[in-house]
């Protein structure tokens, strides 16, 4: 899984831990954290009998700070961004298509939203 691969990255987890949560943060959540949620399913269609698809996914870094915010999404972007090889029993290609950084006033969180595009490889 995507939150798997995330997790198995030594940097990534420095900076947030396990605190990846997926379509709604919870009540009481610690800083800084993701939110993953899938915008596009993956497509799998083929005329030969083998398929592959590609999947969009949006993964929301908040945090209470600027500095852990960027130091957490570029840690993300960085271990992502070009990425090839498996995720779960899945041969994948993921690249980062875009990742604005804002200041959310109603929250008072900073956020990155960092989108992937993930093209998934017949085995």
């Amino acid at each position: 899984s995507l939150r798997t691969l995330i997790l198995q990255n030594p940097t990534v987890v420095t900076a947030i831990a396990s605190r990846y949560h997926i379509d709604n943060l919870p009540d009481l959540v610690s800083y800084p954290c993701i939110r993953a949620q899938t915008i596009t399913d993956p497509l799998r269609r083929s005329h030969n009998g083998t398929y592959g698809g590609r999947e969009t996914v949006q993964l929301d870094v908040y945090s209470d700070t600027q500095t852990t915010r960027d130091s957490a999404s570029d840690a993300i972007i960085g271990w992502l961004d070009n990425y090839k090889g498996a995720m779960g029993n899945q041969s994948v290609t993921i690249q980062v298509t875009n990742k604005p950084r804002s200041w959310e006033a109603e929250s008072r969180l900073y956020r990155c939203m960092i989108e992937l595009s993930i093209l998934y490889f017949p085995n």
